[in-house]
């Protein structure tokens, strides 16, 4: 029978591990398909059938696999047992077996050694007396074999090489789809490639082929070599496409083509994720800019307008700034005169310290909840302390820092606190780094940057010594970000000047920036008079209004090129008005507070 003719079951299972002995298998889909027939994305929810599978009793699927899988508990309401599903899925495969008059259903299914665990296990479970009814075929297999030299060949890889994508979530609707979709092109390029037309065939090749582990290992990318190769020098983002059109990913660069060249390696490790992307990708298209910060930004921008499926941690997705009240028990998404306390990217660090402070101020906290703990202290359940060790932690710190704090915390106590701790942290770095270079006799060349601890203490075992730490970290952090939200409101109406690279210090850059957007930016070759933003006037809570997440993230990434700058020694002054110009010097002691 010609391949193209066959009617094969593309087929996929979630589980929360691949041994069923130990996993729990959630959801089973498959699909009847033809290569002759041709793949259509539009029609697969009338073609697929898919099941969620009823767990044990006394099982809870985890957060993670609930996360990672897209399942939500409403779709729990309409589940099938083991055996339903079972028998379902063996009456689907009689039917195909039937159409190509065969013994056993021919099955694609994309890295088959995890369902076969799983279908092998059903039909032992329910159907033992029976031949198993399958012959698969494995779409992982023929992918090594007919793609050597593909640096990945999941399924989300080869699927996008050949155009396609996938939802972030893991379903067997999608995943089915996508096995479909992959057979009928490895279909085509076997006949192309090896003149393999029919079953025998096929069966044949794969008898006598070499075994996938041995295949080459050399990497060779789909993009054209040439396109990359003739990129510009210049400074700007990237955006790489699969061949559909579809954006992968979007980066910025210093150099166009140094930077996305870097990418391209033989051999050599690379992240999994990188590995995946490249894959994929076969075009690639530029936006030069005039330099890499506005190239910096720009990124920033694009991603929030397209989200690629690559990048992280720039998208929208669920996140908000967010303004607070001054005792911290509200906040709203637009400031006030009840909320003026932002903007804030997050609510837990100041969830945590409104927990903090009613429990710092009471005598005695006996009766303090798990979640309470849990709230204030960022920490999951299964990692927060006892509550003995954590009142232990408590009285620690309150008979630490009791003249602080001045017996009260408060919200500007605790930013105090969090300026001294801030302070400490900044000292501990620098002596870390002078030891450093006295070991080494010489710089390292590493650069000199404080790591901000967006959580307290993930830790498998507490102490209160690590309770007063945690305390410490989300206090400092908390301070942190409430300087930060200050500093971002003044550089949204500013004028950024610095020196033009490879100049003598007369051509400067200057980039004019309005309510957080780039409102005009030039290059003069002598700077006569400086350059004084138009909404230098505005009220703080008119520039916490303009403060959006796009223009929030613009500032937070404008902050780390001006310390780029700085660290070139680019001749970096702002412009806040006619009256206030922040030199390197000022701005030097600046960022060690708020980048």
């Amino acid at each position: 029978m010609k391949l193209k003719n066959l009617e094969v079951l593309a087929l996929d299972c979630q589980a929360t591990s691949n041994n069923p002995k130990t996993g729990i298998l959630l959801e089973m889909g498959w699909m009847k398909t033809r290569a002759s027939e041709g793949f259509d994305p539009e029609k697969l929810d009338e073609r697929a059938e898919v099941y969620l599978v009823q767990p044990p009793e006394d099982f809870t699927i985890p957060q993670r696999i609930m996360k990672m899988t897209g399942i939500e508990s409403h779709e729990l309401e309409h589940i099938l047992t083991r055996r339903a599903v079972w028998h379902r899925l063996k009456r689907a495969a009689k039917k195909t077996a039937e159409v190509n008059n065969q013994r056993l259903c021919h099955t694609v299914i994309h890295f088959s050694r995890y369902e076969e665990r799983f279908l092998w296990a059903l039909h032992k479970e329910f159907s033992a007396r029976t031949e198993f009814p399958f012959h698969i075929i494995c779409t992982h297999d023929l992918s090594r074999l007919l793609l050597p030299g593909l640096p990945r060949k999941g399924l989300r890889a080869v699927a996008g090489y050949f155009g396609r994508a996938l939802p972030v979530h893991r379903r067997s609707l999608t995943h089915v789809g996508a096995t479909a979709f992959i057979w009928h092109h490895l279909i085509q390029n076997l006949s192309d490639s090896y003149g393999i037309k029919t079953l025998k065939d096929l069966i044949d090749w794969l008898g006598q082929s070499p075994s996938a582990s041995h295949t080459n290992n050399t990497r060779e990318y789909p993009m054209n070599r040439e396109l990359r190769l003739n990129l510009p020098e210049d400074p700007g983002i990237y955006k790489l496409h699969r061949s559909s059109g579809d954006i992968l990913y979007i980066g910025k660069a210093k150099s166009l083509k140094r930077r996305v060249n870097s990418y391209f390696q033989k051999r050599g490790r690379q992240g999994e994720h990188i590995l995946e992307m490249l894959s994929q990708a076969k075009l690639i298209t530029t936006e030069p800019t005039e330099t890499a910060l506005e190239a910096a930004l720009k990124e920033s921008d694009e991603i929030k307008k397209l989200s690629p499926p690559y990048n992280i941690a720039l998208q929208k997705r669920e996140r908000q700034v967010v303004f607070f009240s001054k005792d911290l028990m509200s906040c709203e998404e637009a400031p006030s005169l009840d909320h003026p306390l932002g903007p804030f990217s997050t609510t837990v660090i100041m969830d945590s310290w409104a927990s903090m402070m009613a429990v710092l101020n009471k005598n005695h906290i006996k009766r303090i909840k798990p979640t309470a703990i849990e709230t204030m202290l960022g920490t999951p359940p299964e990692y927060a302390p006892h509550k003995e060790c954590f009142v232990q932690g408590v009285q620690m710190f309150k008979n630490e820092y009791r003249d602080l704090s001045k017996g009260r915390y408060s919200l500007s106590s605790l930013i105090r606190l969090g300026s001294f701790f801030w302070k400490e942290r900044l000292d501990e770095m620098a002596a870390e780094k002078k030891e450093r270079k006295e070991e080494q006799g010489e710089e390292d060349g590493v650069p000199f940057e404080l790591e901000i601890e967006e959580a307290a203490v993930d830790l498998p075992s507490w102490s209160p010594e690590k309770v007063v730490r945690a305390f410490k970290s989300i206090i400092r952090t908390g301070a942190h970000q409430a300087r930060r939200a200050r500093w971002f409101c003044r550089l949204s109406e500013s004028a950024l000047i610095w020196d033009k690279k490879g100049s003598t210090g007369q051509t400067k850059n200057i980039v004019v920036f309005e309510q957080g957007k780039i409102l005009s930016r030039r290059t003069v070759e002598s700077l006569v008079e400086k350059p004084v933003p138009l909404g230098f006037g505005r009220t703080y809570l008119e520039r916490q209004t303009n403060l959006d997440l796009t223009a929030f993230d613009r500032m937070r990434i404008l902050t780390t090129e001006i310390k780029r700058l700085l660290g070139e020694e680019r001749g970096v002054e702002i412009c806040l008005g006619p009256d206030t110009i922040l030199k390197e010097e000022q701005l030097q002691r600046i960022l060690k507070w708020v980048s």
